[in-house]
């Protein structure tokens, strides 16, 4: 194995700094979970999961920390969020220790390196209707956002800009011929 992504580090330094519980959060609100995790890289290595309401993972024996890739904020913890919100500055602090001094390797999420505060809320470009509304839930993030902010505003997908690229063309896709180019956020 060359490397794997490895969440349980995600969810145990999260619950740790953010104090969040709930949802698949629950199997990792322990200290002790946290100690698992960053000493033998799975939490779920074949244990019971109370989320799930049975067994789940294996064991990382023989495998060396630095093939498994970890991080404390990624796009799907925070672009899932329906605010897009990040950690709080405090908590991004400690959870960073943790990781950059972990045997991981860590991944640092777009901005995270020097305590970005913007949002990065879900976006996407799709032509369906339903899909267009966004989620009005997004698992365990989405109770965070509306105990913290009062509100749980639906991800919109942003009207990207369909600016001529360097050799004068647009950027839309051939199947719908609508704009595909990024938008900054």
């Amino acid at each position: 194995m060359t490397a794997q992504w490895n969440d349980d580090v995600h969810h145990a330094l999260h619950t740790a700094v953010s104090g969040e519980r709930h949802g698949y959060y629950a199997d990792f609100a322990s200290m002790e979970a946290l100690a698992k995790a960053l000493t033998h890289g799975f939490v779920h290595d074949g244990g019971y999961s109370s989320f799930r309401g049975r067994s789940h993972g294996a064991p990382a024996r023989g495998v060396p920390g630095y093939r498994l890739v970890c991080c404390l904020q990624n796009h799907d913890q925070v672009g899932n969020r329906p605010a897009g919100d990040r950690l709080p500055l405090t908590a991004l602090k400690l959870g960073a220790g943790l990781l950059l001094t972990s045997p991981f390797t860590p991944m640092l999420f777009m901005g995270e390196e020097w305590g970005a505060r913007t949002p990065f809320p879900f976006f996407t470009d799709h032509v369906e209707p339903a899909l267009r509304e966004g989620r009005p839930s997004a698992g365990p993030a989405s109770s965070r956002a509306s105990a913290t902010t009062g509100s749980r505003p639906t991800p919109r997908p942003r009207t990207p800009s369909c600016a001529p690229s360097s050799n004068g063309a647009s950027s839309r896709t051939r199947s719908t011929g609508r704009c595909c180019a990024g938008t900054a956020i």
